[in-house]
């Protein structure tokens, strides 16, 4: 049996401005890592003005499907999403990735989401994270299943997202962020 590859994912989530808000900040190979990390954030604008507990750690297995296993239900509008006509996209997408990252044999591994818009002018998006794989032909798999799922098989094959992603690195919203509070004017 094979040992399964864990990390752990960070993210900054709340919905104190009407809407959920989502920040992805990094995998880490260890909670000593992902706490670091927390203590850096916390020091940063936006982040140092809410509480610990909007960050949040989710653990990831490597090489499984890790979030909405079962699907999810779209919304009718969500189900009218923007339509793509190119029905190679995916199959070319991870042709080119798979040629741009994979060399030697350093261990990469690669984040799959799903990203669509929906509304009259696609005002609106939604954001899943799929999982963490370990190589190209995982993330096909991957693809695979899930475009088999509720939610997932009807709506077009370019909402698939992957990218390689460094571990023990913060990976974003490193200058902090600023919200505009609306409520003040």
């Amino acid at each position: 049996m094979m040992d399964k590859k864990i990390i752990y994912r960070l993210s900054h989530e709340h919905d104190k401005y009407v809407e959920y808000e989502f920040k992805l900040l990094g995998y880490y190979s260890n909670l000593e890592k992902l706490k670091e990390a927390v203590l850096r954030y916390k020091k940063l604008e936006g982040f140092k003005e809410n509480p610990i507990d909007y960050f949040k750690m989710r653990l990831v297995i490597v090489d499984e499907d890790n979030d909405y296993i079962n699907g999810f239900e779209a919304y009718e509008e969500q189900k009218n999403g923007r339509s793509f006509e190119n029905e190679q996209f995916l199959t070319d997408a991870l042709k080119q990735f798979e040629n741009d990252h994979i060399n030697g044999n350093e261990l990469k591994l690669f984040a799959l989401d799903f990203l669509y818009e929906f509304g009259e002018q696609y005002e609106y998006n939604d954001f899943y994270h799929l999982g963490v794989y370990s190589s190209v032909d995982q993330i096909k798999y991957a693809i695979e299943r899930y475009r088999s799922l509720k939610g997932f098989k009807s709506l077009s094959e370019e909402c698939f997202e992957f990218h390689e992603i460094e571990i023990d690195k913060d990976s974003e919203w490193l200058e902090g962020y600023f919200k505009q509070n609306w409520n003040e004017y």
